[in-house]
């Protein structure tokens, strides 16, 4: 349909819409397009105006009608492309967005409004070479605004071509003879000089900052770029430039470490003169006697008799303090076995002076005298540390129960117990004594958190509710539950998730770890607000940060986790299609949705706002599914599960869990030959991994019934000899017991399940004692669970509990 020219009065009346639109008046905007519509019902760039604003207020299937008349109405207009994108973009829909926005500029080339939001969109979907071109068709419209010039830098930048980046704010410093000494010209000169960094330039890098310094606010910034600069050049003045550095913080550790890089006695980690470094932490320690990481990372060069009278030193100096954190800091010298024994010897000795009433702070600053009750109250303690890393867990006992008596108000020392207990296999008795600590502090939120997460471990998923319950707002809908995940706390939503797993309550399981999908999925989403802001704040160097960081978003360990376990849920509910229909596997323990629309009814709402918005009948946001019990009743549970895997193949594929989940789902969607390439994938990365080794002989076991592929066949034969006909199951998990055994517990499992999968158990016996000679509790759990036959498992848990006296859970 033809344009529709407006009369004066409305098109005065139009201008008002996008005016008030901008302010975010949008029932005002509303009623001045119905009066427009009033005479002109079929005006589309007003039709695409008011289906905008009404799915602004929430009546979105009626927004979009409106838009879509408004566009058929007016095919030609820029601004209903433009609004039919932002509707797009609204529902997060952003490649159909950026398509609106492209027919958008064919009818207004140079719309500086339509470009910007194109450009953010280019960015937050990683179209680089597009954001180039559009960055530059902005810098050309308006080339006095340096956010442009900022913005077409960055896009060159993110596009990979940082020299041409560079020339970009070479040009815009030479002809705007920028001087001013504010934060955005400091952030922009700090983030060029990185740039000729990441070329290699260091010379060029130290004449620019010389020649701007004054302008740079950061002045540490200064120091930093001028140190690792003068350090790739190999020049001496590094030295100095680290010096600075840590007079200004000597509690850096980076510094240190580069700081003997300067002096040549590292290359990257490598050691290369050992003396060097010990003198060199010598000095250190005398220019900066206050700063514990000199004192500390001196003992890792120190041997014999330096040692001990450096630890000597340290100890007595950290126990005087009375420092929570003593054996923490100094626990990863133990790999010494001649340090551990001489800090042993040390500590014990103290001990014996304090009963004895000698002096044990010889040489410390501030003596103080011996008698002081907390000096004996650390060293218990650290004793108690000590011993339960070792494992002696009878001794970590007796220590934590003596300065229990000592001081029994400290909550650290019931912390420490229950740990000991947690490590000895006893985590109803590490829950019970947590639980006791928190009772001294109920304000705590970090011993309360703590508790909750000990509960959790032992599937009291109630109490550690109500812990957490404390620290969530009151008169929630849905309990303290909604709350927490509306905080996002997804520490909380995972070990949630793995207790009802645990407790086979798949749907709420499975609900926990969809509700940390989605967490992520908000994170991820999160970063499009700081396209425009960084730009127009200048956070340049930190927006880039951001960006990494946002690519690298769905590696974080709680969504590998949460991903790995939703999946295997999936698989369940694939290879056993009734668990969704059994009742055993589905136990609510929320409020049913009726009961919680009931309970609504009587909260009274004290805020004015909500009050208003339940009076006028509008929506609440209600979860209709809070136990999971639609999700679990899922018809392709294999697709569901892709859900989470897709977000993961799109990083760099450098972790093994990628292709090992994988494998799952390919498999049993009989896609045989992507299911393989996961294999040989995962076995360039770790060739012996103990989860890749069970897949292997689960595909080769099945290989026989495997439709012949021709795909599968090719790579089978050509690329990997492990499915020759000439190796059986057998052979291949024999060959891998012998070479991994000594390993980990991890992999002596996977040849326990594999022996289970090849129905070869008479081997069990030789792996169940080879497993116990780790300590590793978990995996003893685990192959405790698979071994079916009595006499194997009477012995088992002796030997268990052999080993560890203390330990629960094997019934």
């Amino acid at each position: 349909m033809a344009k529709q020219d407006l009369g004066p009065k409305e098109a005065s009346l139009f201008r008002q819409i996008i005016k008030l639109y901008e302010i975010k008046q949008y029932k005002k905007s509303l009623k001045n397009a119905d009066q427009i519509l009033k005479k002109y019902p079929e005006h589309g760039e007003t039709l695409a105006m008011k289906g905008l604003i009404l799915t602004l207020l929430n009546k979105k299937s009626e927004g979009y009608e409106h838009a879509h008349r408004g566009l058929r109405n007016n095919l030609t207009s820029h601004i209903c492309w433009h609004v039919f994108g932002l509707l797009h973009r609204l529902d997060k829909n952003y490649n159909e967005a950026i398509k609106c926005y492209l027919n958008a500029l064919k009818y207004d080339k140079e719309n500086l409004q339509i470009l910007r939001d194109l450009a953010l969109l280019q960015t937050h979907k990683r179209l680089f070479i597009q954001l180039v071109n559009t960055r530059n068709i902005l810098l050309q419209l308006n080339p006095k605004q340096r956010q442009n010039w900022t913005a077409y830098a960055l896009a060159n930048y993110l596009n990979g071509d940082i020299l041409a980046s560079e020339k970009v704010l070479t040009i815009y410093e030479n002809i705007s003879g920028n001087n001013l000494r504010n934060y955005e010209n400091s952030e922009t000169i700090l983030y060029k000089c990185t740039i000729i960094m990441e070329l290699g330039n260091y010379i060029e890098a130290l004449n620019y900052i010389n020649s701007v310094e004054c302008q740079v606010i950061d002045k540490m910034s200064i120091m930093e770029i001028k140190a690792k600069c003068f350090l790739k050049l190999q020049k001496k003045e590094a030295i100095a430039e680290y010096i600075k550095l840590l007079d200004r913080n000597s509690e850096n550790c980076e510094y240190y470490m580069d700081l003997a890089k300067a002096k040549g006695l590292k290359n990257k980690n490598e050691v290369i003169d050992t003396n060097g470094l010990k003198q060199m932490y010598i000095d250190l320690e005398k220019r900066y006697p206050g700063s514990y990481v000199a004192k500390r990372l001196l003992l890792d060069f120190l041997s014999g008799d330096e040692f001990k009278i450096a630890i000597n030193k340290y100890l007595k100096r950290l126990f005087k303090k009375g420092t929570p954190s003593t054996f923490i800091s100094i626990k990863c010298l133990y790999s010494d076995k001649e340090k551990k024994d001489i800090i042993q010897n040390s500590v014990e000795q103290y001990l014996d002076n304090l009963y004895l009433k000698k002096d044990i702070l010889c040489g410390v600053e501030n003596e103080t005298k011996n008698n002081d009750p907390t000096l004996l109250l650390w060293i218990l303690y650290f004793l108690a540390q000590h011993y339960d890393y070792l494992r002696e867990t009878e001794k970590a006992l007796m220590y934590i129960n003596r300065a229990i008596e000592h001081t029994p108000t400290l909550v650290e020392l019931y912390l420490t117990k229950a740990r000991i207990y947690k490590h000895s296999g006893n985590t109803q008795l590490a829950m019970f004594f947590l639980n006791n600590a928190r009772k001294l502090d109920l304000q705590d939120r970090y011993i309360n958190t703590k508790c909750a997460k000990y509960m959790l471990r032992n599937d009291c998923n109630e109490e550690a509710l109500n812990i957490l319950s404390l620290f969530t707002k009151i008169n929630i809908i849905d309990g303290p539950i909604d709350d927490l995940v509306d905080m996002q706390c997804i520490w909380f939503i995972l070990e949630d998730g793995q207790s009802f797993l645990r407790q086979k309550k798949y749907n709420i399981a499975l609900k926990r770890f969809e509700t940390i999908r989605k967490i992520f999925n908000i994170w991820s989403e999160d970063q499009f607000d700081f396209h425009s802001y960084s730009l127009r704040k200048g956070t340049i160097r930190t927006y880039i940060n951001c960006l990494k960081w946002e690519d690298n978003l769905f590696s974080h360990p709680f969504y590998l986790k949460a991903a790995q376990l939703a999946i295997k849920i999936y698989v369940l509910l694939y290879d056993y299609p009734n668990l969704k229909n059994d009742l055993n596997y589905i136990d609510s323990i929320a409020f049913d949705n009726k009961e919680t629309l009931k309970q609504m009814e009587n909260i009274q709402f004290q805020n004015n706002n909500l009050n208003k918005k339940y009076k006028e009948n509008e929506k609440l946001n209600f979860d209709d599914d809070p136990n999971g019990n639609k999700l679990i009743q899922t018809e392709n549970p294999l697709q569901d599960a892709l859900r989470f895997l897709s977000p993961l193949q799109s990083l760099v594929l450098d972790n093994i869990q990628i292709y090992i989940l994988g494998f799952e789902i390919y498999f049993r969607q009989k896609n045989y030959s992507q299911a393989l390439k996961c294999i040989l994938n995962a076995q360039k990365l770790d060739l012996y991994h103990p989860e890749l080794h069970l897949q292997i002989i689960y595909f080769k076991k099945n290989f026989k019934n495997i439709l012949e592929s021709q795909d599968v066949e090719e790579i089978t034969q050509k690329k990997n000899e492990i499915f020759s006909t000439d190796i059986t199951e057998y052979d291949l998990n024999e060959e891998f017991y012998k070479y991994t055994k000594n390993f980990s517990a991890y992999h002596v499992l996977s040849y326990i399940k594999s022996l289970v999968l090849i129905n070869e158990l008479s081997h069990l016996e030789k792996a169940i004692v080879q497993l116990l000679s780790f300590d590793n509790i978990v995996v003893f759990r685990e192959a405790f669970d698979i071994v079916t036959e009595d006499r194997l498992k009477s012995l088992f848990k002796k030997l268990i509990l052999a080993k560890f006296p203390l330990a629960t859970g094997f019934d």
